[in-house]
C-alpha cells in the first residue's frame, strides 16, 4: 500500500496539487520566524565572535563586582526584537521598526552612557545594528514572497 502511494506521488506525470494560499502563507511566515530566531541568533553570534574576543581580552569592569545580566537574556531579547520587526514589516507598519529602535536606544542609553568601556558600548551597538539589518532583510523577503505567491 505504501509503495503504491509513493509510486503515485513520485510518478512524473502525476499532477502536484497546488498548495492552498493559506498553507503557503503559513509556511512563509513560519520559515521567516525560524530564520529570524534560530538561524538569526546563530548568525548574529557568529558575526559578533571577533568582537566578543576583543571584549573579553580587554574588558575592565566598571565596579569591583560587575552587574551581570540574565542568563541568555541577550539571546531572547534578540529573538523578540527580530520577531517584532517581522510583525511590523509584514503588517506594513514600518514606523514600528523606528519605534523599536528608539525604545531600545532609550533603554540602553544609561548603560552606554555610564560605560567606561568603549568596547562594550561599541559591541552592543554593532550587535543591535546587525540584528536589525538581518531582521529587516528577512522580513522584506517574506513580505515579497507573500505578495508574489499568494496574490
Amino acid at each position: 500500500m505504501i509503495r503504491l502511494v509513493l509510486l503515485t506521488l513520485l510518478h512524473p506525470m502525476a499532477p502536484m496539487p497546488a498548495p492552498a494560499p493559506f498553507a503557503l502563507q503559513a509556511v512563509i511566515v513560519l520559515a521567516g520566524a525560524l530564520l529570524l530566531t534560530l538561524l538569526g541568533g546563530w548568525l548574529i553570534g557568529w558575526f559578533l565572535q571577533p568582537f566578543q574576543a576583543q571584549l573579553n581580552k580587554k574588558f575592565r569592569p566598571n565596579r569591583l563586582r560587575p552587574v551581570s545580566g540574565l542568563k541568555e537574556g541577550g539571546r531572547y531579547i534578540g529573538y523578540l526584537e527580530r520577531l517584532l520587526i517581522f510583525v511590523f514589516i509584514l503588517s506594513g507598519q514600518f514606523a514600528g521598526v523606528g519605534f523599536l529602535i528608539t525604545a531600545k536606544s532609550i533603554l540602553r542609553f544609561g548603560e552606554l552612557k555610564d560605560s567606561e568601556n568603549r568596547k562594550q558600548a561599541e559591541y552592543i551597538i554593532i550587535g543591535t545594528f546587525a540584528s536589525f539589518l538581518y531582521a529587516i532583510l528577512i522580513s522584506l523577503l517574506a513580505r515579497w514572497l507573500l505578495a508574489s505567491f499568494t496574490s
